[in-house]
């Protein structure tokens, strides 16, 4: 009986095709969606902090409309980590969709 070394069944990165543009770009797109995804689920539980972009998306809003709700004191100020870095509590935002909708 021989000993023969196992197959490594990875080829290494140059055995790799390298991705075509487009499949780059579905790659992307996937990740974002996924991201954004977990994004919403979190605001859904009410844990931790989210950007206008995804308050946006949750409340199906602009982001312009979003701060002109901030302004009008319709919907709950955000918190300033840094002059231009606001986020929003989750539970808060998920407590004014529920209100909205009540």
């Amino acid at each position: 009986m021989s000993q023969d070394t196992p197959s490594n069944t990875n080829p290494s990165p140059k055995e790799r095709p390298k991705p075509s543009p487009e499949e780059r770009a579905a790659r992307r797109k996937f990740l974002k969606e996924q991201k954004e995804s977990a994004q919403l689920a979190a605001i859904e539980t009410g844990v931790g902090f989210s950007s206008d972009k995804i308050i946006a998306i949750y409340l199906d809003a602009s982001r312009s409309t979003i701060w002109k709700w901030v302004q009008e004191g319709f919907l709950p100020p955000p918190i300033k980590i840094t002059p231009q870095f606001s986020r929003w509590e989750n539970s808060a935002i998920k407590s004014f969709k529920e209100s909205r909708t009540a």
